[in-house]
């Protein structure tokens, strides 16, 4: 496990999960159940540690990273 991972808890793990089934943040609000502002400031966490300034760029470093597949499972 990369020091990146050890980063990334279970709510960002449904976060970026939710956000590659849904693509919409509002759908990733109400699925997680968690307000705007959380939602900016785990996107906001995830970005910097991913070095990644678009959700396109997290989702997509995600995948690499091994963290969720194309499909939004969490592995």
């Amino acid at each position: 496990m990369s020091a990146i991972e050890e980063e990334i808890n279970d709510t960002d793990k449904l976060i970026l999960s939710s956000l590659v089934r849904n693509g919409v943040r509002k759908a990733v609000m109400d699925e997680v159940g968690i307000s705007d502002r959380t939602l900016r400031n785990h996107l906001n966490k995830i970005g910097i540690l991913f070095d990644a300034d678009n959700d396109i760029k997290i989702i997509m470093t995600a995948i690499n990273l091994g963290i969720i597949d194309t499909h939004g499972n969490i592995l």
